[in-house]
């Protein structure tokens, strides 16, 4: 595969930090609403998942209209043309299967309510359950970004493949799976906290099997389909 021109990866590392920085400001929206509930009692629970679940829902629609303008300002820099990037941003909101997004948010509370019976300390169940919000945020942005690189993708008929990049604070399971050559019709797979990028590929790849990640197998999430790891 041919080396990207500098201008390419000018756009890459752009959108990398402009996601990156979205997400970044929601998880610390969403750390400042857990931190200033005066409780975690059902209401404060309540308030918590109403406000984080709006909060990521702008996240994601914002990570998901900066993907599609990646997608398409990398196929007018590569082509000289392009199809106008239109996704459908509503989708992005909900993409977890047959659960709300507020119910999702209501997970640290219970979580709090789980630990504190096990005999955990108030502090440390508070922390747990700050760890459990953060998580599902950053995964429900990373689920915006790829459906909406997917959507974009397929709107591109000069994309053939995509490949997976890793994000600016790669994991383990991150750096193994890096590389993975994707069809323009596949979803990449996630983990939690996961941040890989999805970077269109032109000509005439060779694909390998999308599941041969030698220590990173994928499972299946009720919620999320196919993923690397256990997720929340």
């Amino acid at each position: 595969m041919p080396r990207p021109s500098n201008r390419l990866a000018y756009l890459h590392r752009q959108y990398r930090d402009a996601t990156a920085s979205v997400r970044e400001r929601t998880r610390r929206h969403v750390a400042t609403t857990w931190t200033s509930l005066p409780d975690y009692k059902d209401n404060s629970v309540e308030h918590f998942a109403n406000r984080s679940s709006r909060l990521v829902a702008v996240g994601a629609i914002t990570t998901g209209t900066l993907t599609a303008a990646f997608i398409e300002s990398v196929v007018r820099e590569r082509t000289g043309r392009a199809t106008r990037a239109t996704i459908d941003t509503a989708r992005l909101t909900s993409l977890r299967k047959n659960i709300d997004p507020v119910e999702v948010y209501m997970r640290p509370g219970r979580q709090v309510w789980w630990e504190l019976s096990k005999g955990v300390d108030y502090l440390t169940a508070v922390d747990r359950g700050l760890t459990r919000a953060l998580t599902l945020t950053s995964t429900d942005l990373q689920l915006a970004k790829i459906d909406a690189g997917s959507q974009a993708i397929q709107a591109q008929p000069e994309i053939v493949a995509y490949e997976r990049v890793t994000g600016p604070t790669p994991c383990e399971l991150c750096q193994e799976a890096a590389g993975t050559l994707y069809k323009s019709d596949e979803l990449m797979e996630l983990h939690d906290n996961c941040s890989c990028d999805l970077v269109p590929v032109f000509g005439e790849p060779q694909f390998t099997d999308a599941t041969d990640y030698g220590s990173a197998p994928t499972t299946e999430n009720d919620e999320l389909g196919r993923v690397l790891a256990t997720l929340p």
